[in-house]
């Protein structure tokens, strides 16, 4: 079975015109690990006046939140995932979002 991605054509566009479709307000997830979108991180971060109220979500990333001094420098709230389970309770963490799984999970 193959799948037509030509319908998907028309949507394509730079990782700027993505970052300069993103508004005030809005809600950005990103991808994991290798897939997290570096060039459109580094468009929105290049912006002199970033978009108001825009949150980057991610679960585990590389470089989705620069870092200047050993401290965190961008200029949108980041919140990232972080998988726990019921039976283990941590105090939050600012910037941590938990998401408590019944069972445990194989592979992670």
């Amino acid at each position: 079975m193959s799948m037509d991605f030509g319908v998907y054509e028309s949507k394509l566009c730079s990782a700027g015109e993505a970052a300069a479709s993103i508004k005030p307000g809005d809600h950005v997830f990103v991808g994991t690990a290798c897939a997290t979108p570096q060039t459109l991180l580094r468009e929105m971060e290049s912006f002199k006046v970033p978009r108001a109220d825009v949150t980057i979500y991610s679960f585990l990333t590389d470089g989705a939140m620069p870092f200047a001094q050993g401290k965190p420098a961008s200029k949108y709230r980041h919140k990232c995932f972080r998988f726990s389970s019921l039976k283990r309770r941590q105090k939050a963490e600012p910037g941590w979002l938990r998401l408590h799984l019944e069972g445990s999970v194989q592979g992670l």
